[in-house]
């Protein structure tokens, strides 16, 4: 599957390098808004940008994967993008907590396996 995976984690941009990848050492607000702005170029959402059960404050690593063919603009990529960008700008005045290095280890290792299961099961989607 061809895509595009716009990421703040390392262990992400390090591990999955059979796709484009957008690395930026940024906040998890700032993947977002490159995502935002690559949809409003054609681009299509392939995986939804807020996964798993942690509130944006609780995980700083973020990564969205994007179609890599530009198109007519999706609108339904849009509407769930503002839903999302919207969600994390009303996080933003709650401070992120410090962690250990061994919990932001867990946090980058979160966030790849939740991309990784989304990567599988489209390829294994798009097979059958």
């Amino acid at each position: 599957m061809s895509a595009i995976i716009l990421t703040n984690n390392s262990k992400v941009a390090e591990n999955l390098t059979c796709y484009k990848i957008i690395f930026k050492a940024e906040n998890s607000l700032v993947i977002l808004k490159l995502a935002r702005d690559m949809l409003h170029k054609g681009h299509k959402l392939l995986t939804h940008p807020l996964v798993s059960s942690l509130k944006p404050n609780q995980n700083p690593y973020k990564t969205i994967v994007l179609s890599l063919e530009d198109g007519e603009i999706d609108l339904n990529s849009l509407e769930i993008m503002d839903k999302a960008l919207a969600l994390v700008e009303g996080f933003n005045h709650k401070p992120a907590f410090k962690v250990s290095p061994q919990i932001d280890e867990d946090l980058q290792f979160i966030d790849y396996e939740l991309i990784s299961s989304a990567l599988k099961e489209r390829a294994l989607r798009y097979v059958n």
